[in-house]
């Protein structure tokens, strides 16, 4: 029987960069008898099989006879399927009882990464923010996770271990710095493979933007938050979220990738922290002993501390980078982004942008001529 090991995630502890480095060392994966399946980095599709609905990207597999054929037809004993996208199946076990009955034929190892809560959720509202998902504060935000339960780590968890044969078949791996120097490494590790530094490596991926660049992400995201919300014809059938993040952020992390700024900062205010963490102590303390094994009952050995969180208005930018930022907009190829430069600064700051926008055409026409 061949043995697939399911990477479920979490969200935000690095599940892109794994899934990177598998994907650029699959010959290498191939020859110590390990199998990472599809010209795809990750393996979302699966997770929209499970739940028996369409995928909204063209992404390999497409059905879970075309998995079943590429793994059986494969030589190697060992899988691996990633996606952080699994872990939340967890929450709807018909969706997950769906995933088990298609991999009933192999033997399925769980490898799973868990952050803190605080961290968890700080990050992901970042992201989300980044990639047009959500438009709103995180006081709100907060509240929808909590009503999500996407804090609560056990009950998922739990819910993975009854499907897929118990303690044994899970490998639950705490997600903080203390323990984890090197996620590459780590990950090989679980699934069995040794770690030297000749493994072809990524850069890390989904770098949080420093604080003065969250604060112009912000921004741009609340300007246009009407577009986010439905399809527009023009943009190619894609969702205008995915176009948010690829057209409008991606190019605006490159241009702004010199402003000096600080990277370590608080989105999450500490009391929100504070009583999330509590809420989900007991959560926790289930996990350290029953996955664990660990007879202090510690999930996480970072312990939170007192702090203040950031002011992320784009007023609190400086009047240079409110220039950049105008220039940016005005000089964007989408006219929705123009507007919003011509009408979120004030008039000086548009002159100054306008003058900045006039200066570089002409050191284009200079260049030519």
């Amino acid at each position: 029987m061949k043995t697939i090991f399911l990477h479920i995630g979490t969200p935000k502890t690095g599940s892109t960069t794994i899934q990177k480095l598998l994907s650029y060392n699959r010959d290498r994966l191939l020859k110590l008898g390990y199998f990472y399946p599809f010209q795809t980095f990750s393996h979302g599709s699966l997770v929209y099989l499970a739940k028996n609905d369409r995928c909204p990207f063209d992404l390999q597999p497409k059905s879970w006879q075309e998995v079943h054929d590429t793994i059986d037809q494969s030589e190697c004993n060992n899988i691996i399927l990633s996606s952080e996208g699994f872990f939340n199946l967890g929450l709807n076990l018909q969706h997950l009882e769906n995933l088990r009955q298609q991999l009933d034929r192999y033997y399925i190892r769980i490898v799973v990464f868990l952050r803190r809560q605080d961290l968890y959720f700080d990050s992901l509202y970042c992201q989300h923010i980044k990639t047009g998902d959500i438009s709103c504060d995180i006081d709100f935000y907060f509240d929808w996770c909590l009503q999500k339960s996407k804090h609560q780590y056990f009950d998922c968890l739990l819910a993975w271990k009854d499907a897929f044969g118990g303690n044994e078949n899970m490998c639950v791996l705490p997600f903080e710095k203390s323990s984890i120097s090197n996620l590459r490494e780590t990950f090989l590790h679980a699934v069995g493979i040794d770690w030297d530094i000749s493994w072809m490596q990524n850069e890390s991926l989904n770098i949080k933007p420093s604080l003065d660049q969250f604060r112009a992400i912000k921004f741009m995201n609340f300007s246009f938050a009407h577009y986010l919300a439905y399809e527009i014809p023009g943009w190619h059938g894609l969702s205008n979220k995915f176009q948010f993040s690829s057209k409008i952020i991606n190019p605006f992390l490159k241009y702004s990738q010199g402003w000096p700024s600080p990277t370590h900062y608080k989105i999450l205010p500490y009391d929100k922290a504070y009583q999330l963490l509590e809420q989900c102590e007991l959560s926790n303390t289930q996990i350290a002993n029953i996955f664990l094994e660990r007879s202090d009952g510690q999930l996480f050995y970072e312990e939170l501390e007192e702090y203040k969180c950031e002011d992320l208005s784009v007023e609190n930018l400086s009047r240079d980078k409110l220039i950049d930022l105008c220039y940016f907009l005005k000089s964007h190829q989408d006219r929705r982004f123009q507007e919003i430069g011509d009408r979120s600064f004030t008039p000086e700051i548009r002159r100054l942008a306008e003058c900045k926008q006039a200066d570089e055409n002409f050191a284009i026409e200079l260049g030519e001529g």
